[in-house]
């Protein structure tokens, strides 16, 4: 239980520093609402919020997303999910990375999940056009019944098909000696302005049920 708190307490510090530091601080993101449908059954709404942030050379991120369904008057789907992580870059290509990663499911017999890694990762494509990145990260998983270290494998992709068009896919696994953690995220972004775009996205997410989670959204940028 300590461990978890300090853990939490150096994360929160991190981001903390983004409003208390006098350093150079930019920062970014957006807020996605849409329609969302689970494993071809009944539509429900989805709700999610990235945030970005460059503090005198790193970058924390904040990513926050929550899925609701009801069928039949009965909960099937409540669960959270947050991820904080920090980037430091250490030359143009490579970067280190410190991450947790919470999840609260409502449904599960065990439902809060905490992941810890740190890890490294690289640019292996970067121009205007195309951008793709890896990242390993060793770490642990705080979860009922019992915890357990992991590895955690991530690829992330983007391509700007024409102007105001991109298709990105990122794919997140975490293997583990109790389960495995697979997340693949693929989405058809179409600006409408500078600041709205509509996003088609469907979700292949594996971990205690596998589902597949096809979404319509409006993002606003910020």
């Amino acid at each position: 239980m300590q461990l978890k708190f300090y853990i939490l307490y150096f994360f929160g510090v991190l981001f903390s520093g983004a409003f208390i530091t006098p350093w150079s601080v930019s920062a970014s993101g957006t807020i996605d609402i849409g329609a969302t449908r689970i494993n071809s059954e009944s539509s429900t709404m989805t709700a999610s919020m990235n945030s970005y942030f460059t503090i005198s050379g790193a970058e924390p991120k904040l990513e926050i997303g929550y899925i609701y369904q009801s069928q039949d008057g009965i909960t099937t789907k409540d669960r959270l999910d947050i991820l904080t992580a920090v980037d430091i870059p250490l030359s143009d290509r490579f970067y280190s990375q410190g991450a947790l990663r919470v999840e609260y499911d409502s449904i599960r017999e065990f439902k809060n999940k905490q992941v810890v890694t740190v890890g490294i990762g690289t640019h292996l494509v970067n121009n205007e056009r195309a951008s793709i990145r890896y990242e390993f990260a060793p770490g642990y998983q705080f979860y009922s019944p019992q915890n357990a270290a992991i590895i955690r494998n991530s690829l992330f992709a983007d391509y700007k098909v024409s102007t105001g068009i991109t298709v990105s896919n990122n794919t997140s696994v975490e293997l583990g000696s109790n389960d495995e953690y697979i997340k693949n995220v693929t989405e058809l972004s179409n600006s409408l302005t500078e600041r709205l775009s509509l996003i088609l996205e469907h979700t292949f997410l594996q971990e205690t049920t596998t589902d597949n989670i096809t979404s319509i959204k409006l993002r606003v940028k910020f």
